[in-house]
């Protein structure tokens, strides 16, 4: 759920978002020593897109919508991702680290959100009951956001770009093929749209299966 406070009030925004789809491939998985003291590292370089299903209308002219691009359930543009993925774990402490470069592009409306670079480090703790394990985890991520584009002009700092630092706290619930987890991102340092924009806590749920 969004919200927005103003000087016309309070306006709370309740829809779906845009869908990703994206993919991995394994660039190494390797194993050495034995079983106690198995060092194991893993690679993964991949690619996606982020659809336009999201509602991205709104009328300014309507006290009851919120006229703001940023503020929409979706961006109206399709979007691309690359990805690129490490981690490290020796017996039952692992360490991962990952980056993402999103490529916006513009809507029909003629707005292009500026791209944004992600990257989420954590520290975790592995329990391995049979083929089943769970994994709570303590990170960083930081998110940096460029200018966003508006039929070709660069909108003003004031309303779009910068960055966001954020400590994490989850668990994740892994099988073979399957793993779905639960983060909690509460932001430590922040400066968007020049401090117009208030990044909250929030709470992202993620399910993924490996073929």
């Amino acid at each position: 759920a969004n919200r927005q406070s103003g000087p016309e009030g309070n306006k709370s925004l309740n829809r779906l978002g845009d869908v990703v789809f994206l993919t991995n491939y394994k660039l190494l998985d390797r194993i050495s020593g034995k079983e106690k003291n198995m060092l194991r590292q893993t690679l993964l370089a991949g690619a996606g897109i982020k659809l336009a299903t999201g509602d991205d209308h709104f009328d300014e002219s309507n006290e009851t919508h919120v006229g703001n691009s940023n503020f929409q359930a979706g961006t109206g543009s399709t979007d691309y991702l690359l990805n690129i993925y490490y981690s490290i774990r020796y017996r039952h402490v692992g360490f991962s680290t990952g980056v993402t470069y999103k490529i916006n592009t513009e809507n029909r409306s003629g707005y292009r959100f500026g791209n944004r670079l992600l990257n989420v480090t954590q520290l975790k703790y592995i329990k391995d009951i049979k083929d089943f394990s769970i994994i709570p985890s303590v990170g960083i991520a930081f998110e940096k956001m460029l200018q966003d584009e508006e039929d070709g002009v660069k909108v003003d700092r004031s309303r779009t770009g910068g960055y966001n630092t954020q400590l994490l706290l989850g668990v994740d619930f892994n099988t073979a093929k399957w793993a779905l987890g639960v983060n909690y991102a509460a932001s430590v340092k922040q400066n968007l749209a020049a401090g117009q924009i208030d990044a909250r806590p929030g709470v992202n749920i993620h399910l993924s299966y490996s073929f």
